[in-house]
């Protein structure tokens, strides 16, 4: 059995034993195709973002945009909202 006929897409695979398991991913290993390969990029590590601390008033705002659903289909109204924390 070559390793093109294990992974061909016509068929669909039905894993019986963790032996067979093994042995289909060591095929998929030496083939190299156990790595990510779909179209997009692989997702970057996310990091939470710095603390902000004010000392006084109008140091540090929130703002946040609002669509809001008409009485015509596909039409919107832009609701801009901005706050002083402090």
């Amino acid at each position: 059995m070559t390793p093109r006929s294990l992974l061909s897409p016509g068929e669909p695979v039905e894993i019986k034993s963790a032996r067979w398991r093994a042995a289909f991913y060591r095929v998929l290993r030496d083939a190299r195709q156990l790595k990510h390969r779909r179209a997009e990029r692989p997702a970057k590590p996310r990091f939470k973002p710095r603390a902000l601390c004010a000392t006084a008033p109008n140091q540090l705002y929130s703002g946040d945009i609002t669509y809001l659903p008409s009485r015509i289909k596909g039409q919107y109204f832009y609701l801009y909202g901005w706050s002083s924390l402090i």
